[in-house]
């Protein structure tokens, strides 16, 4: 195989991929921004950083006094837990968000002994976000692009090696000309198109064994090798592959994965993400927000009376 039709191959894969990686980084952060941003979410996520706070504060207080009850004041009052929740998820959010002032957590948690719980944290947002997008860019992204030509050649010579070894369409060695040399992939592939067009030769029916096989071992061992990509839940790339294998030349075949891949981060940010915004608003899911919510809730009262039980035994 040329060595033009290789880098012309690894270039435009290697582009693609340039855009998925700059449209993830950019886009991640706001994909479901709708859904953390429902009152019925930051609710929960208020009332599940407060398990953590008041887990931490029963900790510290276990030492020097055998009750677990605590109060908790804004400016000088008292409030209830239902209003601390929702503060410290608002103080939270602030903090996950970075501002440019220093955020503090707007009350204050008072044990039975006297003392006081209180944090002031410091996110500055605008220096966070230009120090994030400058390590992106001059260490991240190049350190990214250079790993990716790299593997992009490991790759080109993988999926070629695995379709000579296991051709989807048995090869018509008898009726493509031989020229002077090894005739270019894609000049054959126009051969042959041209051929089955005019009624010259017919089209081999496709190798299911072969081509599933093929799949299975660039799930596995070329996954590994390549891109060992563990941890990912869904994605499009494995149907992605099959389509590939199935009807798309070997060495076309990284191009149509990464352009898959590119439309599918697209799909997901503007599609994915509005949806999960509207779903998150129906009756149903709020309703199955507002129950877990509960369960936490009702956990967190039942384990504090066990607490006391136990202290007061």
């Amino acid at each position: 195989m040329p060595s033009s039709t290789m880098w012309t191959t690894v270039l435009q894969t290697t582009a693609l991929y340039t855009a998925f990686h700059i449209l993830t980084h950019h886009a991640s952060e706001n994909i479901f921004r709708d859904v953390w941003e429902n009152p019925a979410v930051k609710n929960f996520t208020a009332i599940a950083g407060n398990d953590t706070i008041a887990s931490n504060a029963t900790t510290s207080k276990s030492a020097t006094t055998p009750t677990d009850s605590f109060s908790f004041e804004k400016d000088g009052a008292p409030i209830d837990r239902d209003t601390a929740n929702r503060l410290i998820g608002e103080a939270l959010e602030d903090i996950r968000k970075g501002s440019d002032e220093p955020v503090e957590l707007p009350l204050k948690i008072t044990l039975e002994n006297g003392t006081v719980l209180n944090k002031t944290v410091s996110v500055p947002k605008a220096q966070q976000e230009t120090k994030e997008q400058e390590s992106f860019y001059t260490k991240k992204l190049p350190l990214d692009v250079v790993a990716m030509l790299i593997m992009g050649v490991l790759q080109y010579c993988w999926l070629l090696r695995l379709e000579h070894a296991l051709p989807a369409r048995s090869r018509r060695r008898d009726v493509v000309v031989k020229e002077k040399g090894e005739m270019d992939e894609d000049r054959e592939e126009e051969v042959v198109k041209k051929w089955i067009a005019q009624g010259r030769v017919r089209r081999a029916s496709l190798n299911w064994c072969n081509t599933l096989f093929k799949w299975i071992l660039n799930l596995t061992v070329g996954r590994a090798v390549a891109y060992n990509c563990a941890g990912s839940f869904f994605h499009i790339t494995p149907l992605a592959e099959l389509i590939a294998f199935v009807a798309v030349p070997a060495y076309k075949q990284m191009v149509f994965v990464a352009g898959a891949e590119l439309a599918f981060q697209v799909f997901l940010v503007t599609v994915v993400g509005k949806l999960a915004g509207w779903a998150v608003q129906t009756p149903f899911v709020q309703d199955i927000i507002r129950n877990t919510t509960q369960s936490v809730v009702d956990s967190r009262e039942r384990e504090e009376a066990y607490r006391m039980f136990k202290n007061e035994l």
